[in-house]
């Protein structure tokens, strides 16, 4: 017997397995939330045992996890593609926005996540790595932050990785506290424009 072939085909059977548990669970938190849905649930939904479950997550709040880092990895992707047709830091900066702001609320964990209070409580529990999460949040920065340096309208003083503290700090809290500028994408750009863009870069001279 090839052991090769067989470590193979048993591999490809797991990443079938993790992919259909994670459809699964997607599915069941969207109709009735994270907190209501059970691990029977999600094996029925997913036509797999409890033990299979258990063998590639060690539980619910780690099945939810991976949903929640596979929706940034996608989010991540998504707007480097956008930022990479920008020409200019401004660009950048608010095409990054009105994607955060705008489009990321679209993802399925999102609503999922802050559709009730019930769901929005499980997140306080989740354990997500933090070191992963800055180094993506550094990489969708990266693109403004090298324009802007390039062209010479970098504040003084600011580094890459305080840029990505900014920008983040700002995107969470128009996420958590939306304001009236967020009912009207052209409206929301002039409000970016006029109060965020200053913090980052200077005048064009």
């Amino acid at each position: 017997m090839n052991m090769t072939a067989t470590k193979t085909a048993s591999q490809l059977l797991k990443e079938q397995s993790v992919v259909a548990i994670l459809n699964a669970a997607r599915e069941c938190y969207s109709e009735k939330g994270i907190s209501k849905t059970s691990i029977d649930e999600i094996a029925i939904r997913a036509n797999v045992g409890r033990t299979t479950i258990y063998r590639n997550f060690k539980s619910k709040k780690a099945v939810t996890e991976q949903l929640i880092m596979l929706d940034i990895i996608d989010s991540k992707i998504r707007l480097l593609n956008i930022l990479e047709k920008t020409k200019n830091p401004e660009d950048c900066i608010v095409a990054g926005f009105v994607f955060s702001v705008f489009e990321f609320p679209k993802e399925p964990i999102y609503s999922i996540l802050f559709g009730d209070e019930e769901s929005f409580a499980v997140t306080r529990d989740l354990t997500i790595d933090s070191e992963l999460l800055i180094a993506m949040c550094n990489e969708i920065v990266e693109p403004t932050y090298k324009k802007a340096k390039t062209s010479g309208r970098l504040r003084k003083g600011l580094t890459l990785a305080l840029m990505t503290d900014w920008l983040v700090k700002i995107t969470y809290s128009f996420l958590m506290l939306p304001t009236q500028y967020q009912q009207d994408q052209k409206a929301f750009k002039k409000y970016v424009r006029q109060f965020v863009i200053p913090s980052l870069l200077t005048e064009q001279t």
